[in-house]
């Protein structure tokens, strides 16, 4: 379930870059926290989508099963009360 989330956020996210809305939005977001914004978004690929949703995916996906594997190894450790 977190590697679809994180996917699909990334998913949106390259969906602005080939829109031509991610600059706006990058530079705003660094404004409203009083950051200059030394980045430019690079021109929109589709090689570049695909990598960038896999690997966000892949990375979501695992970060998830990590944490579910601690949260049940500490959920069965914990004593049940009555």
């Amino acid at each position: 379930m977190a590697g679809a989330f994180v996917g699909s956020l990334h998913f949106i996210w390259s969906g602005l870059v080939a829109l031509g809305f991610a600059q706006s939005i990058l530079d705003f977001v660094h404004q409203i926290h009083f950051l200059d914004n030394p980045y430019v978004v690079a021109p929109f690929g589709f090689k570049r989508m695909f990598a960038l949703v896999v690997a966000t995916f892949v990375g979501g996906y695992i970060a998830g099963f990590a944490l579910s594997w601690i949260v049940n190894k500490i959920h069965k450790q914990s004593p049940v009360s009555a």
